[in-house]
């Protein structure tokens, strides 16, 4: 065989077996100024998956959700700089059949819809109150805390937070006003179209697949 025809099909083989040593290299915690850290920060919304998320796609299909870091800070990638690992608790949730869901529980729930199942169920996306008494989802809550409160403490004051979780039909923080009280709280009651007032699952049991939508549309509790 002629050896440049041999290179180029080896060529991949090399270049995925690269990628694989660079993935599995030993993590560099590095801050601002080359020092060392106690733990990395993501990019946030200056770069392309720079929140924590699992961020499901061709070439990512991780168990473990990770985000694009700062500083060079984290494990080392051969196309788009460093990133980590990051907490599960800290990435984005969709509301899905009585609770909340994150993407990876979409994939497994839902296989090769589960990306479309993701995508259409962005309108119900996770929010809760900071402490400006404005609802976020979690990318905005982090960043409103951050700054203040470093990568592990934000998601410190989004668990505190919990209790505030809701849902809102796509709704931006930017419409709500410090006192606004609106929410889809899980163990509210809404009023069907006979006129009475029913739970999640009792609008889940009764409505089927269009519980969600119903749910949505239904009377809140005041």
């Amino acid at each position: 065989s002629h050896p440049d025809l041999l290179g180029a099909m080896f060529l991949p083989a090399i270049l995925v077996l690269q990628a694989l040593a660079l993935a599995a290299a030993q993590e560099v915690l590095t801050g601002e100024n080359g020092q060392e850290v106690s733990t990395c920060r993501c990019a946030g919304k200056s770069a392309k998956h720079g929140y924590c998320g699992y961020h499901l796609h061709f070439g990512s299909n991780e168990d473990k959700p990770w985000c694009r870091t700062k500083h060079n800070c984290g494990r080392p990638s051969m196309m788009s700089g460093s990133w980590m690992y990051c907490d599960w608790r800290a990435v984005e949730r969709h509301w899905d059949d009585g609770r909340m869901k994150d993407a990876k529980e979409f994939q497994r729930a839902y296989g090769s819809r589960g990306r479309e199942r993701w995508t259409s169920s962005k309108n119900f996306i996770e929010r809760r109150t900071a402490l400006n008494g404005r609802k976020y989802n979690v990318y905005e809550f982090r960043d409103y805390y951050v700054d203040g409160e470093g990568e592990n403490g934000w998601v410190k004051k989004w668990m505190d937070a919990e209790s505030s979780s809701y849902y809102d039909r796509g709704t931006s923080y930017s419409d709500h006003g410090a006192s606004s009280s609106s929410g889809y709280g899980y163990g509210e009651k809404r009023q069907a179209n006979d006129g009475h007032w029913y739970s999640w699952d009792q609008f889940k049991s009764w409505y089927g697949s269009n519980a969600n939508q119903r749910w949505s549309e239904a009377k809140r509790e005041l």
